[in-house]
């Protein structure tokens, strides 16, 4: 596997794997035997957990898939030129929102698609992350797996709220 097929493979799992994705956290899947993860409809994100207030410990969950469109739109950009067509305006609804993330998301896999290999170790233009392009792609995939956690940390916590207790040290007199 070259570097580019495995950047491309791991850019796409990171973004909508069967796990640990980024869209795991938006779109339910549940576990049927014998080890198979199918969508789960009934527990997709809903525009009312997506807007749900946030705590002192969180964000809003539109806010982190925003953040998450915005910098794929903005390095991508940077490092290799203006999409051929706009990105679409996130609106006011979350299938507004999910059709930016994905449109910065496949303007991201098409520029994987046309660097050739021998480029991906040259740096591009990003005022961070850009040592190299193969570098800047590592991080998408992990910024989606990272935000992709948080983002069913959240809906896990909004389903069940747990105890922060352990958030809560021993005084220094005890």
């Amino acid at each position: 596997m070259t570097t580019k097929e495995f950047l491309q493979h791991v850019t796409t799992q990171a973004y909508n794997g069967d796990e640990m994705s980024l869209l795991c956290g938006v779109f339910a899947r549940k576990w049927v035997p014998p080890d198979n993860l199918i969508p789960d409809p009934d527990h997709n994100l809903t525009y009312d957990q997506a807007c749900a207030d946030s705590s002192v410990w969180y964000q809003p969950i539109w806010k982190i898939i925003k953040h998450v469109a915005d910098c794929k739109a903005m390095y991508a950009t940077q490092a290799f030129g203006e999409p051929s067509e706009p990105f679409p305006t996130e609106g006011t609804s979350l299938e507004s929102l999910l059709e930016y993330l994905g449109a910065t998301h496949q303007y991201l896999e098409h520029c994987l698609g046309e660097i050739e290999e021998m480029d991906l170790a040259k740096p591009v233009p990003t005022p961070c992350h850009g040592e190299s392009a193969a570098n800047l792609f590592w991080v998408f995939a992990q910024h989606d797996v990272s935000h992709g956690a948080q983002i069913q940390v959240i809906r896990d916590d909004k389903a069940q709220p747990r105890s922060i207790s352990f958030l809560r040290f021993p005084s220094p007199e005890s």
